[in-house]
């Protein structure tokens, strides 16, 4: 392969539009939040292990109304209630009314917490306080990191309340029941058992939710994610929450400002060794040009040379602009000097040179007139 071919630099721009779209696409995540089948700290798999070897078919599903729809024996968990529209909403507390068992994760606002945070937060449980679900009764205590209680109104059953709100509450809906718990981390896999590492006690987090849905022939878990019409608050990563379109906009974008670099970075062809010009001093060309005189022998060539050279420099000196015709020239030596303008006109401009003795003469004359004007200017 050539040296900065094309092909290398369209393999560097295929890889970096690549990496690029690895990273916009994945968003840096590797699981959605709850999701009862992920691993991750936030995740819902060890809740599913516990309720599958109760005998509970478990399953997940996206936040559409079929899913959230069920009946008689079924139970229904929204870990965030509040990324639910108003027909959303409205269907999965129908759902309630008919017999199901539903389970909302929040109750008076989410907010998320990292996924580091969950696993190095130590253990904050919660004793079983004041607790009249009599299905909890053998539970202890239970980890609550968000330390947000439930909201519980009156004639709601509750349970681990020390006072400062509950953990959970359960109320009747129709022929079926409605269970909120303080915080939907209640149930995230590394909230189970916090001080793992440091040999601590698994909490009753996991023997909780066996106990409220144990009995339930299936439970469906909705999977956390805002729904269109809803006012979810909380923070999230703002690329996660870009629609895809915008993603393969901006990697469009992307790719195309690599190919214009690639395009204007190029070179065309081999590089080309230019030689640099010859400096030559002045003096050296003043002495060729004089030798070249001397050796044509013409007086009056030369005295062409002296007379042209005469007239830049006083033209300079006197302001003058040095145009092709002398009489301005003449005119203003003649007024510095008060000689007579055809005086100065021969000396300058048109007298006969013709012999070495006449240059010589004209040589002396242009001296002197050089040297007039020079003292005109001093004496100003």
């Amino acid at each position: 392969m050539k040296r900065n071919s094309p092909l290398v630099w369209l393999l560097v721009a295929g890889i970096s539009v690549a990496a690029v779209a690895v990273l916009v696409l994945s968003g840096g995540s590797t699981a959605p939040p709850f999701d009862v089948s992920s691993s991750e700290p936030d995740g819902y798999r060890a809740i599913g292990i516990l309720l599958g070897e109760a005998g509970v078919d478990v399953s997940s599903a996206g936040p559409d109304a079929e899913a959230l729809r069920a009946g008689p024996g079924e139970a229904v968990v929204v870990p965030v209630a509040q990324y639910l529209d108003d027909d959303q909403l409205d269907t999965v507390l129908a759902s309630a009314e008919s017999g199901a068992t539903v389970v909302f994760g929040d109750s008076s606002g989410f907010f998320t917490i990292d996924r580091q945070e969950l696993m190095r937060t130590p253990a904050l449980p919660v004793p079983r306080g004041f607790c009249d679900m009599a299905d909890l009764e053998d539970l202890e205590a239970v980890d609550d990191i968000a330390g947000t209680p439930a909201f519980a109104s009156a004639g709601e059953q509750r349970c681990f309340d020390s006072g400062n709100g509950p953990v959970v509450t359960r109320d009747s809906m129709g022929s079926g029941q409605l269970v909120t718990l303080a915080s939907p981390y209640v149930w995230a896999n590394a909230r189970l058992q916090p001080d793992k590492e440091e040999g601590g006690r698994a909490l009753d987090n996991g023997p909780m939710a066996v106990a409220l849905l144990g009995d339930r022939d299936s439970v469906r878990f909705v999977e956390a994610r805002p729904a269109p019409g809803s006012s979810p608050s909380g923070t999230q990563n703002p690329v996660a929450l870009m629609p895809l379109p915008v993603k393969m906009a901006l990697l469009q974008v992307v790719g195309a400002f690599l190919l214009y670099a690639w395009f204007r970075g190029r070179r065309l062809g081999r590089p080309v060794h230019e030689d640099m010009p010859v400096e030559v001093a002045g003096s050296e060309l003043v002495e060729a040009v004089g030798g070249l005189l001397r050796r044509s022998g013409t007086p009056a060539s030369a005295a062409e040379v002296l007379r042209a050279q005469t007239r830049r420099d006083l033209s300079v000196r006197l302001g003058v602009p040095p145009t092709a015709d002398p009489t301005p020239l003449v005119s203003a030596v003649a007024a510095k000097t008060g000689r007579m303008p055809q005086e100065v006109r021969n000396t300058l401009v048109d007298g006969r040179v013709g012999t070495p003795d006449e240059l010589l003469v004209l040589s002396r004359a242009l001296d002197d007139l050089h040297s007039e004007v020079l003292d005109a200017r001093s004496r100003r």
